[in-house]
């Protein structure tokens, strides 16, 4: 999210359209692989929390306390690009939680919005990853190219240099060169102060995820989460 120090929050909209993407032919199917594993919650999660799933068995870690909880699984539908994972929170209460989104990698899916909540976001973890201590972030974390995911809203990939952003619009395949000022960096979060013109400044906020192999460009009120990932 680009914002502005003139106008708040205001974002830079970097693409001017969708790029459409044709497939050349049917995705795969889901199966037991594409779900099966240990699921790290994205920071931006109504709740904090991670999965461990297995065949037969759910394990919720809340974080930060790190306290865990585990919930048997009676079974797993597939159906297209979905997974309905059934399980149960007593003996008698029977639930479902539904998964989408996977992604082509097999990296990150979504919990799917329904009348009980929200969406929650997940990304692929080693089982200690979540609860060991991070470095602090760097530039090492940033520079370099970033390819947009193509469920973004406008499909862009970034190339970050210490005093430049390059923006390649995959639409038309053009680019664009803004000038940066300077980062912020703290444990979780880089803050990118740049220019859109040489009186206009702004600031674009991002976290990482999956060990820092996902990036994601922050929300805010101004518009939607971006992420990118190496290329």
């Amino acid at each position: 999210m680009l914002g502005s120090s003139s106008r708040g929050n205001a974002i830079l909209v970097l693409a001017v359209g969708f790029a459409l993407m044709v497939l050349s032919g049917p995705a795969s199917a889901l199966s037991e692989a594409d779900i099966l594993g240990t699921w790290c919650g994205a920071k931006s999660n109504p709740n904090l929390t991670n999965y461990t799933i297995t065949r037969n068995t759910l394990t919720v870690t809340y974080l930060p306390a790190n306290t865990q909880r585990v919930f048997p699984i009676t079974s797993f539908d597939f159906s297209g690009d979905v997974v309905t994972m059934n399980w149960k929170l007593a003996d008698n209460d029977e639930r479902w939680t539904k998964f989408g989104q996977f992604s082509p990698d097999g990296r990150s899916m979504m919990q799917l919005a329904s009348e009980a909540g929200p969406r929650y976001d997940f990304y692929r973890c080693s089982p200690t990853a979540a609860s060991a201590p991070a470095a602090s972030l760097s530039h090492a974390d940033i520079l370099g190219k970033w390819c947009g995911s193509r469920n973004n809203p406008n499909i862009t990939n970034y190339t970050f240099t210490r005093n430049q952003l390059t923006v390649q619009f995959l639409s038309n395949n053009t680019r664009k060169v803004f000038e940066i000022e300077n980062f912020e960096f703290t444990d979780t979060i880089i803050t990118m102060n740049w220019k859109l013109n040489a009186n206009d400044r702004r600031w674009t906020k991002f976290e990482f995820l999956a060990n820092r192999t996902i990036l994601v460009q922050l929300a805010n009120e101004a518009g939607p989460r971006y992420e990118f990932t190496r290329c």
